[in-house]
């Protein structure tokens, strides 16, 4: 048994042995639910026959109510009106018909399937001992509803003879179906006291069986788990004094025995892993001696190297300095010629606006001249109308000469006449004087405004000329400012990058510093760990 466990894995081991307590609890748990069942069973037949003891009690019940109203429909018959007596609305009549009703109902509901063969043929005779018995309470019945002494003596005698050993066969036939019903429903209680004894056995006694076997598969299992661990353990615990020539022993072929191989092997490895870092050890110590030598020329040089980069990166660090003054005069500069420039840019535009108004004023005075002779043809015709006024005057005096006394008032009129034409000649004399002057002033104006016109022209084609030469000299500025400033951020990168290289250089020779402190530590690990190699025994 040992030897087919070690051959196995653990996890097969572990599920043979859940396998075999899984079928264990699977047959106590068959025995349970069989109990189970057999109980519900028993009980379901048990409710089956106590619900058909009950209705055959009530039919017994029965049979003795239907007898009581028999006897009391007979006695009021006897004492009171025979014909009311058996009227369906009398009381006791009534009464027994309610309780024909009852029973006919209660044959109807009765559960014949849970009889008997034998119990079915009783209640079969009982049904017919039913039908007997209220067919000869009917004989009865009419006997007394004939309402004659007759009648009622025959009625009698039904009552005592035919009718009483109907009653007494039904209540024999309902005794021996109880009976019947009695003896199952014990046999049955007794049934299921047994089946309940069993069911609890079997279920113990499985149970035990089940707990018996599961102890005894983890005993195995466990043992063939363990003993094999605790050899590793132990060979793993000689590896941790120190002796790497320790082994398991172990050849099963399960998790365990590769487990145990694993360790084998990793023991072999480990020996000839402390037998290799032992000579390495001595490599390595005289090699750490070699370094130190090395490290402390390095040291040497790194730290003449790091004073001169100091001294180059105050250097460059002056030099961009002076760069970055440059830079910001030169932008100084800019700006100022940026502000000449706009500064021409502005005069050339009022230059031209001058322009533009020289123009429109030149328009104005055009036609001011334009105006002034226009007026002077008006003028020309006020003279003309003058003159012809003039001439109707005088021609208006003749007239009047002519007419003699008649004509004076008309001649004074003439005259006032003529002499207004005068003085309209004169004062158009004046106009054209005027206008003449005016023509000529406004030809003046024309000609000084065309000049200076001119003259503005040429003070916008100046501005304009500086404007285009400032702006190109601001496109210079400004391309050197840019050059200024490129050289500056140049300057400060190469101060930035010499200050690095400075950086860098003190960090070397803090490097090799530690280098030499590294390669110390490095000699004495090496000899810490040829003493901690020597411990082992390979």
């Amino acid at each position: 048994m040992q030897t087919l466990l070690r051959d196995l894995s653990i996890g097969r081991r572990l599920a043979a042995a859940f396998a075999a307590l899984g079928l264990l609890l699977v047959v106590v748990a068959g025995a349970g639910i069989y109990g189970a069942v057999s109980q519900q069973r028993l009980r379901a037949e048990t409710h089956e026959l106590a619900q058909l003891r009950d209705d055959i009690q009530e039919l017994r019940y029965y049979d003795a109510d239907v007898s009581g109203w028999q006897g009391y429909i007979y006695a009021e018959a006897a004492v009171e009106d025979p014909v009311v007596a058996v009227e369906p609305t009398s009381y006791n009549l009534a009464g027994l018909l309610e309780s024909k009703d009852a029973v006919y109902a209660l044959l109807a509901a009765v559960d014949t399937g849970a009889l008997t063969r034998g119990e079915r043929a009783s209640f079969a005779t009982m049904s017919d001992q039913w039908d007997e018995y209220f067919a000869i309470t009917d004989q009865m019945l009419r006997l007394i509803g004939s309402g004659t002494p007759d009648g009622m003596a025959k009625a009698y005698e039904v009552l005592n003879g035919p009718l009483d050993t109907a009653w007494s066969d039904l209540l024999a036939t309902t005794e021996d179906i109880a009976g019947s019903v009695d003896d199952r429903t014990d046999a049955l209680s007794d049934r299921s006291d047994s089946a309940a004894a069993l069911a609890r056995t079997s279920v113990l006694a499985v149970g035990g069986l089940a707990l018996l076997v599961a102890v005894g598969l983890g005993v195995a299992v466990t043992r063939s788990i363990v003993r094999p661990l605790n050899r590793c353990v132990d060979a793993l615990g000689l590896v941790a004094e120190g002796d790497l020539t320790a082994s398991s022993g172990l050849s099963q072929r399960d998790e365990v025995g590769q487990l145990a191989a694993r360790l084998d092997a990793t023991t072999a490895a480990l020996r000839t892993t402390v037998a290799t870092m032992a000579g390495s050890a001595r490599e390595m110590a005289a090699t750490a001696e070699d370094v130190q030598a090395s490290s402390v020329a390095i040291s040497g040089s790194a730290d003449d190297t790091s004073m001169r980069a100091e001294q180059v990166s105050a250097a460059a660090a002056e030099v961009s300095g002076n760069v970055q003054t440059v830079a910001a005069g030169s932008e100084q500069m800019g700006a100022s010629i940026q502000s000449i420039a706009q500064s021409a840019s502005d005069a050339a535009l009022v230059a031209a606006d001058a322009v533009t108004t020289a123009a429109e004023t030149s328009r104005t005075v055009e036609r001011l001249g334009t105006s002034s002779r226009e007026i002077g043809e008006v003028v020309k015709v006020i003279t003309a109308i003058a003159q012809q006024t003039n001439l109707l005057a005088l021609n208006a005096t003749i007239e009047a000469a002519r007419a003699g006394e008649a004509g004076k008032g008309f001649a004074v009129v003439a005259g006032e006449v003529k002499e207004l034409a005068s003085e309209t000649a004169r004062a158009t004399e004046g106009i054209v004087e005027r206008v003449q002057a005016i023509q000529s002033d406004a030809e003046g104006a024309v000609e000084a405004i065309a000049r200076i016109g001119e003259v503005v022209g040429r003070i916008s084609d100046s501005q304009t000329t500086i404007a285009a030469a400032v702006e190109e000299q601001t496109l210079t500025t400004r391309e050197m400012n840019r050059n200024v400033e490129n050289a500056a951020s140049g300057t400060g990168e190469i101060a930035h990058t010499i200050g690095s290289v400075a950086d860098a250089t003190r960090q070397t020779t803090d490097g090799v510093h530690r280098l030499h402190d590294a390669v110390a530590g490095l000699t004495r690990m090496s000899g810490e760990l040829q003493t901690a190699v020597a411990v082992f025994r390979c």
